[in-house]
């Protein structure tokens, strides 16, 4: 079948993100992402720096590379002494590349958030 994104949203693979200009600190970017039924998205693939993000070019060339956009904390760069640390990650370019980077969870920034692509079974066709 195809997967579908809403309206507004950018599709990558199985994925939909959608890019929130409005400033808000991480928690109320959660709670945006929440209503919106997704997720802070998350960028964890692997790579030999845990701090470079590969971003999907459709999502790359929307970004303003002067601001900073919270994304989900990465679960593979955290420790558990970490969980209650008042710094929350985000994404921030520097020279040509986006990398994983943090800021006080209080801050405001942008946000990108991510949700799986709808699935229509095979021999459905919206028009």
């Amino acid at each position: 079948g195809s997967h579908m994104c809403p309206s507004g949203w950018i599709p990558y693979q199985e994925r939909c993100f959608y890019i929130s200009h409005t400033l808000r600190s991480l928690e109320e970017s959660q709670k945006y992402c929440t209503s919106l039924s997704s997720k802070l998205a998350a960028f964890d693939e692997p790579s030999k720096y845990y701090y470079e993000v590969s971003l999907p070019s459709g999502l790359e060339e929307l970004l303003d590379r002067s601001k900073s956009y919270w994304i989900q904390m990465s679960k593979k760069w955290r420790h558990d002494y970490d969980s209650q640390s008042r710094y929350c990650d985000k994404i921030k370019k520097y020279y040509q590349k986006w990398k994983r980077t943090f800021s006080e969870c209080a801050e405001l920034h942008p946000s990108i958030c991510e949700s799986e692509a709808f699935r229509f079974p095979d021999g459905i066709h919206l028009n």
